[in-house]
């Protein structure tokens, strides 16, 4: 990882300093391990198996949680896992239930 660092350091022809942080700072974060909180309406139709205009739908209807800023969707990935939680469907014991 150091070298892959090193080399990233070094300034292309085309970039500024600026440029070369965004990228190296963008490399340290794919791969420090700490997981994004914050999901776009893709990364979350990704996340949960669910068609994006399902997830449109929902928002519109405020079935699931979401924050808004501007006109840009973001989705607490804490509050994500713990809204699908509160959707699991128990299971029922139908031996039990008819006394077997």
């Amino acid at each position: 990882m150091r070298e892959k660092l090193k080399a990233m350091l070094e300034l292309e022809p085309t970039e500024d300093a600026q440029e070369r942080l965004l990228r190296v700072f963008e490399y340290l974060l794919q791969h420090s391990g700490v997981e994004k909180r914050y999901l776009t309406i893709d990364e979350l139709s990704k996340y949960i198996s669910t068609p994006k205009g399902t997830i449109y739908a929902w928002t519109h209807m405020r079935k699931i949680p979401y924050s808004k800023v501007g006109r840009i969707l973001r989705f607490d990935k804490q509050e994500i896992d713990s809204w699908m939680k509160k959707k699991k469907v128990k299971v029922f014991d139908y031996k039990k239930h008819l006394g077997l």
